[in-house]
């Protein structure tokens, strides 16, 4: 399982797997964790790999750099490392007991909000799948 987010590590273990006659999982998040994607390489039974991924959102946020060591900080945030990282471990328990998810992966683009910008009145109560904005609504016996 690769969640590196770096090409010649992937690439690197794409040419392991094709040798083994084996897959490999590699997962990483991508436009400032508004989309995950969890390639399997090589493709099971010569599958067509998954289409590219990346949006103009990559470059949506400014660049944040680490004081100490000078390393990027990822915007992304927490909800969207946890989603991505349940659906890899659903895509290695696929390939484990022999019953693969999809022969190239998956990939998601979710309008997930940052974390910081959504409250509590962004809920949705009514169920027409826009929030309510602080509407108060009664439903079950509660506000």
């Amino acid at each position: 399982m690769n969640a590196t987010a770096d090409f010649a590590t992937t690439a690197l273990l794409h040419v392991s797997a094709l040798q083994l006659d084996t897959q490999v999982l590699s997962s990483a998040l991508q436009n400032d964790g508004r989309t995950y994607r969890i390639d399997v390489p090589p493709p099971i039974d010569a599958a067509a790999p998954l289409p590219p991924s990346t949006t103009g959102a990559d470059t949506e946020a400014p660049q944040l750099f680490e004081a100490g060591c000078g390393s990027p900080i990822s915007p992304t945030p927490p909800h969207a490392v946890i989603e991505a990282a349940a659906a890899t471990v659903r895509h290695a328990v696929g390939l484990l007991v022999d019953r693969p998810l999809h022969p190239a992966g998956e990939t998601r683009h979710g309008p997930w909000p940052k974390a910081h910008q959504r409250s509590w009145n962004d809920r949705d109560q009514d169920g027409d799948n826009e929030p309510d904005r602080g509407r108060s609504t009664w439903t079950a016996g509660r506000w």
